[in-house]
């Protein structure tokens, strides 16, 4: 009977000793920089204002060129914001 707590006590520790321990979770973050086309971080100049603009057709080939200019700018734009994958509602 003096040796029933022993053995009791060792048969407990191994049941606690066979158990493996929970596996650790490891998580790992690389940032990785973006490769966007410097042509794309830039606009061109824009087109310039008319100084002796006589007719109304001078100022609506300024306006059409203004507008074109806009126009690539934002779809340079849009181009890195796909790059980049952001979302923006509209």
């Amino acid at each position: 009977m003096k040796y029933a707590a022993p053995i009791c006590a060792a048969m407990f520790l191994a049941g606690c000793a066979s158990t493996p321990p929970p596996p650790q979770i490891v998580v790992q973050t690389k940032l990785v920089a973006p490769n966007i086309d410097p042509d794309l971080l830039s606009c061109g100049d824009a087109p310039k204002v008319p100084v002796h603009a006589v007719m109304q057709s001078d100022a609506a080939h300024y306006l059409v060129a203004l507008w074109a200019w806009g126009n690539e700018c934002r779809s340079h734009l849009e181009a890195v914001r796909q790059s980049l994958s952001i979302n923006v509602s509209k």
